[in-house]
């Protein structure tokens, strides 16, 4: 055998190599791309449910519709509240809601629990009580006094422990507000403070 004979069979073999590694490598890039498009799809359907969720459910997502401003003060409708439900707001980056109460008070809040720092709330047992979506610390709608839960209580799924009782004392910051002419009116100076 020639020297030129056991060259052409070592590129024979590294030919072949080559190509089993070229196929090896089309068939993980073609993974990779269906992998990468699972993803995305993935992505974009969390994203619609989470739009969807906002559009049908909006006690959840802060919203601007429904509120006129001057320079100084926010104005809302009290036509926008005849639902009882919490509506929330963001305003130059704060976040508040106003809602109705069972006893038919305006309620103006800035949308935060200190215990958690969650953002939404919702009105329970017939809106009297306040419930943070986040802890489920709880307080009445119209006083805001807290409504202590017993260690071992369940909220929301969750087995309430010892350590979490006081949270209670913790509402959510009060917003000053006025009712004119069929508005709650806000000033823009209480919000910033």
């Amino acid at each position: 055998m020639t020297e030129y004979t056991k060259i052409k069979k070592n590129d024979e073999i590294s030919i072949t190599e080559l190509h089993k590694i070229k196929a090896k490598l089309a068939k993980q890039k073609r993974q990779t791309r269906i992998i990468l498009i699972g993803i995305a799809f993935v992505i974009i359907i969390i994203g619609l449910v989470v739009y969807f969720n906002l559009i049908s459910n909006p006690q959840k997502g802060f919203y601007v519709n429904g509120l006129s401003e001057t320079d100084d003060e926010i104005k809302i409708p009290l036509s926008a509240l005849q639902d009882n439900e919490i509506h929330y707001y963001i305003e130059e980056g704060k976040k508040f809601y106003v809602h109705k109460n069972s006893q038919g008070n305006i309620h103006t809040r800035i949308s935060f629990c200190k215990p958690c720092l969650g953002t939404t709330f919702t009105l329970i047992e017939g809106g009297n009580i306040l419930d943070c979506d986040e802890c489920h610390t709880r307080w009445d709608s119209e006083t805001y006094e807290g409504i202590y839960p017993v260690p071992g209580e369940i909220r929301g799924g969750i087995t309430i422990t010892a350590e979490e009782i006081g949270c209670e004392d913790y509402p959510p910051p009060y917003l000053p507000s006025i009712l004119i002419d069929d508005y709650v009116i806000i000033k823009k100076s209480d919000l910033n403070a």
